[in-house]
């Protein structure tokens, strides 16, 4: 539309031209303003120009001016709009004017205006794929050069689950700048996979190729050798369990007090892998040392425990070091044998069901009955080489007795035994030796059988039946019966009966429109009856029952629709609300009122909040907008400087004369920052937290306003 309107200035001037007599010289209404834009893109440059012949682009060049001409990406050379089409970085700061001539001198030059191009990112390398050792630092770099500090860097990683943002920890450094730095790589970040978005003006970005990050682990062993115990003549193996990258394996012989690496032969295979095979073992390897050295492509190599190997024999006969021909019956004889080198155990037997022999390493205890006169016990000693031997030795044994005598009867009764009376159990022996000299007993057992009295207390729920003494009881109450034991004993049995009774709940809630109440495990929301039924900690049938009421919310309403001045007076919110009673939140909002001079100009959501009797709250919202009404002065408080410009984090303001409101806009004219500023403390605003582009800095003081413009980047 702007072109169209210069187009028509310009043809009303050469009608005008056509048709009067020019008598001033050739000027400029309206001169080029300056341009930023990114490479690619067009530029536009639009002059009006009076009482002129014919028009020139010039483009200042290698210290000199040079006229344009329609060739290439140039268009609109000798018209009032000048269009430079894919721009490249070379017309970056290039100062473009125009010349007007005409009838009468001198020609007009218009204003120079500075053609800036940003750089779009395009990466021209970046670190290929790499392999360190766990807990090594490692980078990735990227190159994107002609930023001009524009430019900005995000890293992605992809560790299985696609790329995401890294962000700076204890692992990452750097993760939006060319390089990211990897401290100590542990072994989880094997085969991550990382690439760079760089990102620049005008919504343009390149990314690179995505490259892993190889970690090699060091030599872990998880699962040692352990010493073994072989048989001669026998196959064995020691084995290892090692984790780490390109593992190699070297086992060790202990030799004269000096580790030196085994090599395969008629004994030994394998030496090199995690596996040392040995075949037909000699007695010459009994309590010989071995280890294993594991390595890794990183790290220094591991050693394993040191474990031995035993050569075992079959064992010899056992040898009865303690032992007795003629025991007597029903008694305890210890036999014992001689210990036998390499033997793990001793099996002890006997050749009669009624002997009972208990061996215990070398010790074996024999037990008999009087029914025994004559046994064989016997031994033999195992390895895991075999069984010994066996050494039998023959026994004659001798009798001896163990008479048990039992009397009973009720208790409270009594029992006369050789002259006198018992009244509790009681066991009285007797001791005496045969003729033989073994010792036998005469035991006398006195058992007196108990009569009971039995206490025992039930319950049941109401309208429930139990059957107790011969009938069906339905009420509390005690009830006896009388019985013999099976030792003819008189006893009782005596029933406490309770009947429990179950229970009906009854609740009462209400709840807002909106809200929901738990309640027995579940949310409700809706009004109406809940019955539940439950069983009681003492198993009889309950009820719980809910009445749930809920009550709409209040219906709330808030019509501003006014502009106010930033300089007027308060307004009072309550005078557009309905109902009255509630609270006022928002910007500007102090109280029920609304103070234009603390919020500023611009537009303000005003939410009206109201609690009715039933606790439920409706919300209403509306905006009020404030206006500079005095208008901005843009030549006020001219002796204000903003710097630097652009800027990143911070933007300084000199020339304050005292406190000010100073209010960030975007290009869209939104506010995106508003702070208070004192020329006798801090200056300073960090805008740290802004978008980078292009922003209005509105500054009042003194009832004044001044406007200026600054990049962010």
């Amino acid at each position: 539309m702007k072109n169209l309107v210069v187009s028509i200035i310009a043809f009303l001037f050469c009608t005008l031209q056509s048709n009067a007599q020019i008598t001033n010289a050739p000027s400029f209404s309206s001169n080029p303003s300056n341009i930023t834009t990114c490479e690619f893109t067009a530029a536009t440059f639009d002059v009006v120009a009076l009482d002129f012949d014919s028009l020139r682009w010039q483009i200042f060049s290698n210290s000199t001016w040079s006229d344009l001409a329609d060739t290439g990406s140039v268009s609109g050379s000798a018209t009032s709009t000048l269009v430079i089409s894919n721009l490249s970085l070379a017309y970056n700061a290039a100062e473009i004017r125009c010349l007007a001539y005409g009838p009468i001198v001198p020609n007009a030059i218009s204003s120079t205006a500075i053609l800036t191009v940003l750089k779009v990112p395009a990466i021209t390398s970046y670190t290929p794929s790499r392999a360190v050792c766990e807990n090594d630092n490692c980078s990735f770099n990227v190159q994107s050069p002609g930023g001009n500090g524009l430019f900005t860097y995000q890293w992605q990683v992809d560790s299985g689950f696609g790329f995401v943002n890294v962000v700076n920890n204890f692992n990452y450094s750097g993760a939006t700048t060319k390089t990211i730095n990897m401290a100590s790589c542990p072994a989880n970040m094997n085969m991550f996979y990382y690439r760079c978005i760089v990102s620049g003006p005008c919504n343009s970005s390149d990314t690179s190729t995505a490259v892993f990050l190889k970690v090699n682990l060091f030599p872990v062993i998880t699962a040692q050798p352990t010493s073994k115990t072989i048989c001669s003549g026998s196959n064995s193996n020691l084995t290892i369990t090692a984790t780490g990258t390109s593992l190699s394996y070297q086992w060790q012989q202990e030799v004269n007090g000096v580790f030196t690496n085994i090599v395969s032969n008629g004994i030994f295979s394998a030496p090199g892998t995690n596996t040392l095979n040995i075949y037909n073992i000699p007695a010459s390897l009994n309590n010989t040392r071995y280890i294993c050295r594991v390595s890794s492509v990183c790290g220094t190599p591991v050693y394993s425990d040191t474990v031995t190997i035993t050569v075992n024999n079959i064992p010899t006969a056992p040898v009865f070091s303690n032992y007795n021909l003629n025991p007597c019956a029903n008694t305890i004889i210890d036999y014992s044998i001689n210990t036998i080198p390499n033997a793990d155990s001793y099996t002890w037997n006997t050749s009669s069901p009624d002997v009972s022999i208990f061996g215990v390493d070398t010790l074996g205890i024999l037990i008999s009955d009087n029914s025994v006169s004559n046994a064989d016990i016997s031994v033999y000693a195992t390895n895991q080489c075999g069984n010994s031997d066996t050494t039998i030795l023959s026994i004659n044994s001798l009798p001896s007795y163990s008479l048990v005598n039992t009397f009973s009867t009720c208790a409270n009764d009594s029992i006369l035994l050789d002259g006198v009376y018992f009244f509790t159990d009681t066991t009285i022996t007797n001791n005496f030796t045969t003729t033989n000299g073994c010792d036998s007993t005469i035991i006398n057992s006195l058992s007196f059988s108990p009569a009971y009295n039995i206490q025992i207390d039930l319950g049941i729920c109401g309208g429930d039946s139990i059957f107790i003494n011969g009938g069906w009881q339905f009420n509390s109450g005690t009830f006896t019966e009388s019985y013999t034991t099976t030792n003819g004993c008189d006893s009782t049995i005596t029933t406490n009966l309770t009947v429990y009774l179950g229970y009906y709940v009854f609740t009462i809630q209400s709840i807002c429109q909106g809200d929901s109440l738990l309640f027995n495990g579940n949310y409700y929301s809706t009004a109406g009856n809940y019955v539940f039924p439950y069983t009681s900690s003492l198993g009889c049938d309950s009820v719980i029952a809910l009445d749930l009421t809920v009550n709409s919310l209040p219906i709330v309403s808030l019509t501003l629709d006014t502009t106010l001045c930033e300089n007027g007076s308060l307004l009072d919110l309550t005078n557009y609300v309905s109902p009255i009673g509630g609270t006022f939140t928002g910007w500007g909002v102090i109280g029920n009122n609304f103070d234009p001079a603390s919020s500023g100009a611009g537009s303000f959501a005003i939410n009206y909040s109201y609690t009715d009797l039933n606790g439920c709250i409706g919300s209403s919202m509306d905006s009020i907008t404030v206006d500079i009404c005095s208008g901005i002065e843009e030549n006020s408080n001219s002796a204000i400087v903003l710097y630097p410009n652009p800027a990143s984090d911070i933007i300084h303001l000199n020339g304050l004369q005292n406190q000010s409101l100073v209010s960030i806009y975007d290009v869209t004219g939104k506010i995106v920052m508003q702070v208070e500023v004192d020329k006798n403390s801090n200056n300073s605003i960090n805008i740290a937290s802004l978008n980078l582009g292009f922003y209005q800095c509105r500054i009042r003081q003194n009832n004044q306003t001044k406007e200026l413009s600054f990049i962010k980047e």
